[in-house]
């Protein structure tokens, strides 16, 4: 009795396996069918090459991309360097704000020595008529001078 009950069990297995095995060979068939690989070793050949081809310019582009984020992250340090350095200037007008206030410094300077140059020229000029008229009355003491010992 046991062996009828596993008999009635193994009976639907090979069906089973035989039914899987039609449906492979049918698909390996469509494949086959379907497949792209040529039969002709030239254009095995060609395949190939434009494999490795595509293979190698793969590479190249994944290069470029670590160069380009390389290159981005380098771009942004600078960028980050050049705002640290205006702030430490002063700000993006620092150096024209700056040039501004010493061109004014020198005017302003340059208005006290004018003045101040002015002033010299005149005491100069005071200083002169002030001579000539000591001068003047040195010469009428000495003839004072002469005419009271006569």
């Amino acid at each position: 009795m046991a062996s009828k009950v596993t008999s009635a069990k193994q009976k639907p297995m090979p069906v089973t396996v035989k039914n899987e095995g039609t449906k492979l060979k049918d698909e390996l068939l469509l494949e086959s069918k379907y497949s792209t690989l040529p039969s002709n070793p030239a254009a095995t050949a060609q395949i190939a090459k434009l494999q490795d081809q595509a293979d190698m310019f793969t590479r190249k582009i994944e290069l470029e991309k670590r160069r380009v984020a390389e290159l981005d992250k380098q771009i942004a340090l600078m960028q980050a360097k050049i705002m640290e350095q205006r702030k430490k200037m002063g700000g993006v007008n620092a150096a024209r704000e700056n040039n501004q206030q010493i061109q004014k410094q020198i005017k302003i300077l340059e208005n006290r020595l004018d003045k101040a140059l002015v002033k010299y020229n005149e005491a100069l000029a005071h200083n002169k008529q002030l001579r000539q008229t000591i001068d003047n009355l040195r010469r009428e003491r000495l003839g004072f001078d002469q005419i009271y010992k006569k």
